[in-house]
């Protein structure tokens, strides 16, 4: 859901619709979705990141309570997520770029 945020904004930026899509179409933002499914290996590899760290190790640790995250795990996950929201932005416009060249259309 935080990549979608941050497709959203920048295909908004871009001046384009986040709502039409090329393959989730009945999906409410569908183009960002699209958008974040070509990102989805940088999902994975920040899912990755977390459930690799100490905060995600249980053992031993009192900041989760039986399967649930704590407050202090989530927000770890949202720092991480800051941590590289520039270069996230950075790769979505570029992709929203290629996108509007792809189409054909000669935006800003």
């Amino acid at each position: 859901m935080l990549f979608k945020g941050v497709a959203i904004e920048e295909l908004v930026k871009a001046g384009i619709d986040p709502h039409p899509a090329l393959l989730r179409q009945e999906e409410r933002y569908g183009l960002a979705a699209d958008i974040c499914d070509l990102l989805q290996s940088e999902v994975d590899f920040q899912s990755l990141e977390f459930f690799t760290s100490k905060i995600a190790n249980p053992c031993g640790s009192k900041r989760f309570q039986s399967s649930r995250l704590t407050e202090h795990a989530v927000k770890d996950i949202v720092c991480r997520f800051e941590k590289t929201r520039l270069a996230t932005q950075k790769l979505i416009a570029s992709l929203i770029e290629d996108l509007i060249l792809t189409i054909g259309g000669n935006r800003k």
